[in-house]
């Protein structure tokens, strides 16, 4: 049996078989079409929101607290703005794989990663590692002492 998408061999052997022969659809294929169908469902998977940038899927969870469990990217802040306006900020977004070329023009961007880096009087960019941090850390190394 072939995949009805991308014409490969369906490969069993996994929870969903039967649904695959349902669909006639490979694992890879039937991952993005329940990404379609997030589409459908206001870009929400669970009641979390969906981003796609640079044709890359994600999807954000709420924060945890630390030490309650994984993170998505190791709980890295990331700031992402919506194509409606919105912004939200987590430290828990789940990368689910770049979204493959067939598959595009169901799954356009909806959003982009806003830049939060600040930049040095020695003009180079840099993430803060505290709050008040208005350089970047060569050079605060190169003062010798660690000022801010």
């Amino acid at each position: 049996m072939s995949c009805k998408i991308c014409e490969a061999a369906i490969k069993f052997g996994f929870s969903n078989d039967d649904e695959l022969k349902r669909l006639q659809l490979c694992y890879a294929c039937k991952f993005w079409w329940d990404r379609i169908e997030m589409v459908s469902n206001g870009d929400t998977f669970e009641g979390n929101r969906v981003a796609r940038i640079l044709n890359n899927h994600y999807i954000v969870y709420p924060d945890q607290p630390i030490g309650s469990g994984f993170l998505g990217f190791g709980g890295k802040e990331f700031v992402i703005r919506f194509r409606d306006g919105t912004e939200v900020t987590t430290h828990n977004l789940w990368h689910q794989g770049a979204i493959p070329e067939r598959f595009r023009s169901y799954l356009p961007n909806n959003a982009d990663f806003v830049d939060t880096r600040r930049t040095c009087k020695c003009r180079k960019k840099f993430f803060p590692m505290v709050p008040e941090q208005t350089r970047c850390t060569e050079c605060v190394l190169s003062m010798g002492r660690q000022r801010w």
